[in-house]
């Protein structure tokens, strides 16, 4: 893509003032010229206000989506899936590991450092609670195929490709830690305060660790 000159740009919009109306900052001051010029920027500008200060009118809009989130636009899968990794590494950053987001070409979400040691993390996320398939009774968890990857579940993850899993419930941004497992083909978690059954606070990542050294 062809670099934007924007210090010629706004030299060349010197004698302009750039309203943003019902923001505290009032405008980008650029009523000095050369290396003394002054910007003032204000929080979240308009994709108009944007287009006119650095020179690209022509670009297209997609450049600049908008800051408010459409309620009636579904959230994808990836976006859902990125979602989820991020809960997982803010999660662990904030607990005070050392944890990163791998590139999208690794076979692995994150990774997390313990004890000099990098574990490898597959994140694997659901929406929200659904009734326990083959029961009688209408009993709710969150369901995740913890064996397979891809869209539909078309792959079968082999086994090495990484130290732990990290289910993410994403409507109640919630997470369980565990370990790979050869014999789980899904595994089921009840919902804060329902009865019976795996609870979240039954797989922490401390716990989750220590199936990994074992």
């Amino acid at each position: 893509m062809r670099g934007v000159d924007v210090g010629s740009d706004l030299r060349k919009h010197a004698d302009e003032r750039v309203e943003f109306t019902g923001h505290p900052c009032e405008n980008w001051d650029t009523s000095k010229d050369g290396p003394d010029a002054e910007l003032v920027p204000p929080a979240g500008p308009t994709d108009q206000h944007l287009r006119r200060v650095i020179g690209v009118a022509s670009m297209p809009p997609t450049l600049f989506p908008q800051a408010t989130p459409d309620p009636s636009q579904p959230v994808t899968d990836l976006v859902a899936g990125v979602a989820a990794e991020h809960i997982v590494c803010a999660d662990l950053l904030l607990d005070g590991w050392r944890a990163f987001l791998t590139d999208q070409y690794c076979p692995y979400d994150l990774a997390v450092e313990v004890d000099g040691r990098l574990l490898r993390v597959q994140v694997k996320a659901t929406r929200t609670s659904k009734p326990i398939p083959q029961r009688t009774a209408q009993i709710p968890a969150y369901q995740w195929h913890i064996r397979r990857a891809g869209k539909g579940g078309a792959r079968v993850y082999g086994a090495g490709e990484f130290d732990m899993l990290a289910l993410v419930a994403l409507d109640i941004r919630r997470i369980a830690y565990l370990p790979p497992s050869l014999k789980l083909q899904t595994v089921h978690i009840r919902p804060p305060g329902a009865p019976g059954g795996r609870q979240f606070d039954d797989f922490p990542f401390t716990r989750a660790i220590e199936g990994v050294a074992a």
